[in-house]
């Protein structure tokens, strides 16, 4: 059976560029089906270093009354369709009565579907948005990597767009006949643009300004 998919694309503003320290002051998911948005400040436990102000344009002042990170996470769950254990079921799947008689002649167990895989995408996860919302989300008592039941899976675009990189330098890339205006490239010859980020910091404050073209 082919397994169901929603693609939901976010971005996170932090404090820092540590996954284990630092921590989430803003965040934005995109369900790109339905369109539905969940986006929010988030008030961090310490303050903003200006340094990171200075990137994102994010201060104390914007998130000294927005909700902390443990009070969004039932929301959010909600929003990528993420249940406790205890209120987990699989749906069956309706089979032809061929199939049903064969199953129940073999003793064999019917076939069910879980709840549908939610992949999350974002630019660069790898090096920061997924470690540091999977620890914050650990905090919270919500354990990605311990639950078996976890339906959510990482999307790092970064590898993709080396590939995209390589072809268009061969006059192969998707790209290869196109350059946005306002794009630049840094020394590891990553495309960094108005609303992106580099090594983890952000040039907007707006946490996710994000198309996909499948080509």
């Amino acid at each position: 059976a082919v397994p169901a998919f929603r693609v939901v694309v976010f971005d996170l503003e932090t404090t820092g560029l540590d996954p284990l320290s630092d921590h989430i002051i803003e965040v934005c998911f995109f369900d790109v089906v339905s369109q539905k948005k969940f986006a929010t400040l988030v008030k961090p436990p310490r303050p903003i270093p200006d340094a990171s102000s200075e990137i994102h344009n994010i201060t104390d002042d914007m998130v000294a009354d927005a909700p902390k990170f443990a009070d969004i996470v039932p929301q959010l769950m909600e929003f990528l369709g993420q249940k406790p254990p205890h209120q987990r079921r699989a749906a069956k799947i309706p089979a032809s009565k061929s199939n049903s008689k064969k199953s129940s002649e073999k003793g064999a167990l019917p076939e069910v579907r879980t709840e549908e895989t939610v992949l999350l995408v974002a630019h660069a996860a790898s090096m920061l948005d997924a470690p540091m919302l999977t620890r914050q989300l650990r905090e919270c008592g919500v354990d990605l990597l311990g639950d078996a039941g976890s339906t959510l899976v990482f999307c790092d675009t970064m590898p993709l767009l080396r590939y995209e990189q390589r072809r268009a330098a061969q006059g192969k890339g998707v790209h290869a006949a196109s350059k946005k205006p306002n794009a630049a490239a840094d020394e590891d010859g990553a495309v960094v643009t108005g609303s992106g980020r580099r090594g983890g910091g952000r040039r907007r404050g707006k946490a996710l300004q994000t198309s996909l073209r499948l080509a």
